[in-house]
């Protein structure tokens, strides 16, 4: 985000790793907010931070609910 603050998960991520039943790398983006000034020439230091995997079993039907959970597990 533009100011760095955590947003609310959106479920299509957990729609997507239900229905293909695919493993899901979270993954987090420190300190972009201010990619912005570097043309000022401040370089902000800028983390990528990878979670342990996370394996969703397919599941073509899965309700909305589900997939909000999955999302917030993934998100979390």
């Amino acid at each position: 985000t533009r100011n760095g603050a955590m947003q609310d998960p959106k479920y299509g991520i957990g729609r997507i790793a239900c229905e293909t039943g695919s493993v899901v790398i979270p993954v987090g983006i420190e300190g972009s907010e201010r990619i912005r000034l570097w043309k000022r020439l401040i370089f902000p230091k800028v983390r990528v931070r990878y979670g342990k995997p996370i394996r969703v079993a397919k599941d073509l039907n899965s309700s909305r609910e589900k997939q909000e959970a999955v999302a917030r597990q993934i998100h979390d």
